[in-house]
């Protein structure tokens, strides 16, 4: 036996639907949102882990043994990285600049080597850019979250860098 179905029953389902369809865009739509102020997000958001590729990484924390320390404020934003889709690394390393060769394949970085400038550097600079070339010297373990990428050399070292906004 075939259904029937009304003309009432099947505007009723139409109705219904457009009206499940419109709520389910919404409600995706609010759980993109940002919350006002810092630009953080706010409850609720939905956040994504920002792309190593492309982005401009500035260093915040130096890394040893599985501390973080914040960087003196004397050397805060001197260093920053940016891995290009080509493949190539460019980097202020705190006093001078450097570029090199990636090679990413997992959670492992593998830099060829890393050829700098050679401006004198001392003080916390110099402690920074001593960091800064060991990390990209040869290869790095990395892990983004959200907005933070850490890089981790084999013996525990490494820094911490943060996405850099307009």
């Amino acid at each position: 036996m075939p259904i029937r179905t009304t003309p009432r029953a099947l505007l009723t389902t139409t109705l219904s639907t457009a009206l499940a369809v419109t709520a389910l865009a919404a409600l995706t739509a609010c759980g993109t949102e940002k919350a006002p102020g810092a630009g953080r997000p706010g409850p609720g958001t939905v956040t994504t882990d920002t792309p190593l590729v492309g982005t401009e990484w500035q260093v915040t924390g130096l890394r040893s043994a599985g501390t973080e320390t914040a960087l003196p404020k004397a050397a805060r934003d001197r260093a920053r990285v940016v891995l290009h889709k080509n493949g190539r690394v460019d980097a202020r390393l705190g006093c001078n600049t450097g570029s090199t060769k990636a090679t990413v394949e997992g959670d492992r970085i593998t830099f060829g080597r890393l050829i700098t400038t050679r401006m004198g550097c001392f003080g916390p600079a110099a402690d920074l850019e001593k960091a800064m070339t060991s990390a990209l010297d040869s290869e790095a373990r990395y892990a983004i979250k959200g907005d933070r990428l850490t890089l981790t050399t084999k013996d525990g070292k490494g820094v911490t860098l943060t996405a850099k906004t307009s």
